[in-house]
């Protein structure tokens, strides 16, 4: 019996890039602005495998990206991603993910804290299989308020959240896995000593 010989040989790399201003224009010490921004890109053989994590997914290809914008009583972040697979062509169609999310951070007060959070998911695959085509998409908004009471108040804090998702696939065959839902909760911690609280939710 002849043995077989073969070789096999790919590649892989991953990349990021952080950029922190701390002092933006018209930042004092009681009024600080920053900006942080940082931008990754990423690409993995269809054939690549890592001894040392061999749970790494393969046949990807993409970026993704994260910004904050910090002001003394707001923030704002942005972030998010895209990516795709069948770098060689090789399966019968490509899958593209993609991800965008906006987040709103206010403080007025010490206090008091809200914030708002809106997300959207895309998935998209292209083929002549109708079965096997995808063109989902979901959106996600929530809204949160925090109160926090004052030191020695028998109610610690108060705080309130609600969140709307929607998600559909434009694929007529999975038309029956639309959905949409709405959550609400209130919770209210109380003071139970020095080092203890008690938190009921309703929603």
């Amino acid at each position: 019996m002849e043995p077989r010989v073969g070789t096999h040989a790919d590649r892989a790399y991953k990349g990021q890039v952080d950029l922190f201003l701390a002092r933006l224009p018209g930042a004092t010490v009681t009024s600080p602005r920053s900006l942080t921004l940082s931008v990754g890109v990423q690409s993995i053989g269809a054939g690549y495998v890592s001894l040392g994590t061999p749970y790494t997914p393969n046949d990807i290809e993409g970026f993704d990206f994260r910004s904050q914008l910090r002001f003394q009583r707001w923030s704002l972040q942005v972030d998010g991603f895209n990516q795709h697979d069948n770098l060689l062509g090789q399966k019968l169609g490509t899958t593209d993910r993609s991800q965008l999310g906006v987040s709103l951070s206010v403080q007025p007060s010490r206090a008091w804290q809200t914030t708002l959070r809106a997300t959207t998911v895309g998935m998209l695959r292209a083929t002549d299989d109708s079965l096997g085509a995808i063109d989902y998409g979901a959106r996600t908004l929530s809204a949160s308020q925090a109160w926090i009471a004052s030191a020695g108040s028998r109610v610690r804090s108060v705080s309130a959240s609600y969140s709307w998702q929607e998600s559909a696939d434009d694929n007529p065959l999975k038309a029956s896995s639309a959905f949409e839902s709405h959550n609400a909760d209130v919770r209210v911690a109380f003071a139970l000593g020095a080092q203890a609280s008690i938190t009921p939710t309703v929603g």
